[in-house]
């Protein structure tokens, strides 16, 4: 391997891999997300409208399941 390409991948892995491994683990999501769910499932504010689908909020009107997945997204009652 030539010495430009080893310049090149050098510069690709501080710039790519080195802050990537600066984010959460796949764990500490699941743990996050989890949390976020089981705050919701106590809050009078969630409705479960059908077996098996995802259950709501009478706040936001989001799909809780899928809004507790992303973690720069917040409940409105500022629960999490």
């Amino acid at each position: 391997m030539s010495s430009a390409s080893c310049m090149v991948l050098r510069r690709m892995f501080s710039k790519e891999v080195i802050p990537a491994t600066k984010k959460k683990t796949v764990d500490a999501l699941k743990v996050d997300f989890e949390d976020r769910l089981n705050i919701c499932s106590k809050c009078d504010r969630s409705t479960k409208i059908v077996q098996g689908f995802p259950t709501f909020c009478k706040e936001c009107g989001c799909a809780i399941q899928a809004k507790a997945f992303f973690e720069h997204l917040h409940c409105p009652l500022k629960k999490w």
